[in-house]
């Protein structure tokens, strides 16, 4: 009667731990399944905000280096007129530049509104141009920087060109009225397909980790009743000898009744530690993957420092209620280094001119933030990096500059590159009771960084 009632108590055991891991086991597939769908959202929406955040500093940077005060009057009869060309010139050599980067690049223009939601081409410099005076499809991207704000379209448009998703920046003349719009048309069949080749990949993961999770668990749940089994059938064999054993010595005793044995129930508290650690380890797998996936998304690829999105949200992390240091740089003779020695090169510049700022900062005691979500160093251009940093004495900011001037001096005098490397840097503390905007501290960074770039250019070492 005792065998029956342990064995009939041993069974049970064996399918309440069977039952749990089967619980155990939905509970994985679940977890993979909702992270997969997380984190498949979260991957497409980044991608999105990649595309749109290159795009505006494309639109930006092109904005930049055209002259709102020449450009505001523009006819069509001066079609062909030195101001026209100048301009004409930029961008088609702004689109030569940029083309071919990473396939996205369709079409670099100048537009401007001519009236409620109508806008007209002015200079276009592709093999396929708009005429002059040709009319625009509204978007409302193309209205936003009518009025002064750059902005990038989420949903395509379709004119006789193609489908684009665009993005446009204001030229703002001396009265820093909107003087032109600079657009920058991205083909929608490439936008498209890389959002969808992305999602595809990061469900293949999802779908293999889940997957890999329902196969894991099938095998453990396999192995580990089989495991259980066996130690109770052996804790039965035990459990028979022990009682023979007690047996035998209560006779030798006359049997004294008060001598009684029970055995503890096997329990399997270690195999459902494993299983909880595997689970843990599933679940941080998964989330690194995406933690990696968001950090991409505010690293500039070439320099490996903060990009233009990471920049943004610097701007507003700092506010405007505490004082901070913002120190501006551009590199000298990039555009030089790229017509002389190929982009190849002019890619090594950005890079080891990257890697000397972040020396130098961690020289001077700067802290480099994490690398995801908060940066110091950024990329906010081509050949333009800003550091953003808490505030520094004009003491340390000469300091800091001495210093990463040591570091190209000497970087420089080992020749590794067939040009030296050079940066013009202006720094700025941004004061809450005389400055009213992030751009009043950087604009004086900015006048000093271009005067030391003026004396530099002067002593062009080319």
């Amino acid at each position: 009667m005792e065998k029956s009632t342990s064995a009939k108590a041993n069974k049970k055991t064996i399918s309440s731990f069977t039952t749990l891991l089967v619980i155990v086991n939905i509970f994985v597939v679940t977890i993979s399944v909702i992270l997969g769908l997380i984190l498949t959202s979260s991957s497409v929406g980044r991608m999105k905000e990649m595309v749109s955040n290159k795009s505006l500093e494309l639109a930006i940077t092109a904005a930049a280096m055209l002259d709102g005060d020449s450009l505001k009057d523009l006819e069509k009869e001066d079609v062909g007129s030195p101001e026209y060309n100048k301009a004409f010139d930029t961008l088609k050599r702004f689109k030569n530049s940029n083309e071919g980067t990473s396939g996205e690049l369709a079409y670099i223009y100048c537009c401007r509104g001519i009236g409620e939601k109508k806008f007209e081409f002015v200079i276009d410099p592709s093999e396929d141009p708009a005429y002059f005076g040709e009319e625009l499809v509204w978007t409302p991207a193309l209205e936003s920087a009518s009025q002064g704000k750059p902005a990038f379209d989420d949903a395509p448009f379709t004119d006789r060109w193609g489908t684009f998703y665009s993005a446009y920046a204001p030229v703002f003349d001396s009265s820093n009225h909107v003087a032109m719009i600079v657009g920058v048309d991205i083909w929608g069949d490439w936008f498209n397909t890389t959002i969808y080749q992305n999602t595809i990949f990061i469900v293949i993961i999802s779908a293999t980790a889940t997957l890999s999770s329902v196969v894991l668990g099938f095998v453990l749940n396999h192995q580990v009743k089989r495991r259980f089994q066996v130690l109770t059938e052996e804790y039965n064999l035990l459990e028979e000898s022990i009682n023979v054993l007690i047996s035998d010595f209560k006779e030798s005793l006359n049997q004294d009744n008060s001598l009684t044995a029970s055995l503890p129930t096997v329990e399997a508290g270690d195999q459902v530690t494993e299983l909880t650690g595997k689970i843990r380890s599933t679940q941080n797998t998964i989330k690194k993957y995406l933690l990696a996936t968001e950090k991409r998304a505010y690293i500039d690829s070439l320099s490996q420092v903060g990009n233009r999105g990471a920049y943004t949200e610097k701007i507003e992390e700092v506010g405007l209620s505490q004082p901070f240091t913002i120190m501006a740089l551009d590199i000298d003779y990039l555009k030089k280094v790229n017509d002389t020695f190929g982009h190849n090169y002019g890619d090594q510049y950005i890079q080891k001119i990257a890697e000397i700022i972040k020396k130098t900062c961690l020289e001077q005691g700067i802290d480099l933030g994490d690398g995801y979500h908060h940066h110091t160093i950024f990329r906010i251009g081509g050949d333009e990096f800003a550091i953003i940093t808490q505030e520094m004495s004009e003491e340390q900011r000469q300091q800091f500059k001495d210093s990463l001037n040591a570091n190209l001096d000497a970087f420089n005098q080992q020749k590794k590159l067939p040009f030296p490397l050079s940066v013009s840097i202006g720094c700025a503390n941004f004061d809450p009771k005389e400055d009213h905007s992030f751009l009043d501290a950087y604009e004086k960074a900015d006048k000093e960084m271009y005067i030391q770039k003026k004396v530099r250019h002067s002593a062009n070492p080319f």
